[in-house]
């Protein structure tokens, strides 16, 4: 357990010098509240949750329906039909990404979530790399990797730009299924596709809380260590349910800071920028709006601020978590009504 310590605590150390001026760091308390009540949200409204493992495994193991097959040219059609309705101006950089190979398409049935964009700045190399699965998975994230694409920008980093980026992609992956639904795709198959986002939020906000637990107690009480649990009852602080449930958030810590997968300010990023684009979709704010954004978050780097600009206030908590409520309710009662795929 010493050796655990001291790698969470050298990471603790340089995460504080690297990330000591970010909105996550300077929100933690708000960001560990909200990730408790959407764990809330979740467990009161999704009883597939906890309840059914099955459902859940299978969500991530591409247990999907078998009768459904996409292949990559329809996947690319029904992208293309939705821009070219919705998006037009982006239409052309579209075509030009899948006429260049930007775009770069393999088949893979084994890592459902290896689709990824980027750019590099220092040679000004773009590559959408998109893992197709042939099923409705595939158009969802050609559109949710594509509009990364539009918002990768050299000034891409912060945690505003992060929110704000993840919010766009989420929104317009949402669109995407609404148009798909109403192009008469099955509408069963494409609420199992869209769960992903709330399942995914449930794993995202436990890791979110154990994180913001530890790096508020490095900050309080120095190096991590088995005090650390004690320290925060002695105090009064929100903690741990019992010193087991402290291990094991130890634990898994260790085991993510081992795979190189902890990264706690692009996980409230994730989060964020989920309860933005359902709110933005509850309220029907307008794409162009929405993208128009991305220019302002650049000039001024103050998400509060942009947000509010279309309607949008992260202050107004209750508005938020009832967005995200509606869009778990909206699923499940699709997903209810079909028990063949419970």
């Amino acid at each position: 357990m010493k050796d655990k310590y001291k790698i969470i605590n050298d990471y603790l150390n340089e995460f504080c010098f690297q990330n000591d001026n970010t909105f996550f760091f300077h929100n933690l308390v708000p960001y560990f509240v909200t990730s408790d009540n959407i764990l809330k949200i979740l467990k009161e409204n999704d009883s597939f949750i906890e309840t059914n493992h099955k459902y859940n495994k299978g969500l991530f193991d591409n247990d999907y329906d078998d009768d459904i097959y996409l292949d990559g040219v329809e996947s690319l059609y029904i992208v293309r039909r939705f821009i070219k309705e919705k998006c037009p101006m982006y239409l052309d950089k579209l075509d030009t990404f899948i006429k260049n190979g930007t775009f770069d398409f393999t088949d893979s049935h084994e890592h459902l979530n290896m689709s990824t964009s980027s750019y590099s700045y220092t040679n000004k190399h773009r590559e959408i790399s998109i893992n197709l699965h042939h099923n409705y998975h595939d158009p969802w994230t050609i559109i949710h990797e594509f509009i990364h694409q539009m918002n990768l920008t050299p000034e891409g980093y912060s945690d505003s730009r992060i929110v704000l980026t993840e919010g766009i992609s989420i929104y317009f992956e949402t669109l995407l299924f609404k148009y798909m639904e109403k192009l008469g795709y099955d509408k069963v198959e494409i609420n199992r596709i869209r769960r992903y986002r709330t399942v995914d939020c449930f794993y995202v906000c436990h890791m979110l809380k154990d994180h913001i637990l530890i790096l508020d107690s490095y900050l309080k009480f120095g190096n991590i260590s088995d005090n650390t649990y004690h320290d925060r009852n002695k105090y009064s602080l929100i903690n741990w349910t019992n010193k087991e449930t402290y291990n094991k958030a130890i634990d898994a810590t260790f085991k993510e800071l081992e795979k190189r997968l902890i990264n706690p300010r692009k996980e409230s990023g994730y989060l964020l920028g989920t309860l933005i684009a359902f709110s933005a979709i509850r309220n029907n704010v307008d794409i162009d709006k929405f993208i128009k954004l991305n220019s302002k978050i650049n000039d001024t780097n103050n998400i509060l601020g942009c947000l509010k600009s279309i309607g949008i206030n992260l202050n107004m908590d209750k508005e938020l978590f009832q967005s995200f409520k509606e869009e778990i309710i909206s699923i499940n009662k699709v997903l209810t009504e079909d028990k063949k795929k419970l």
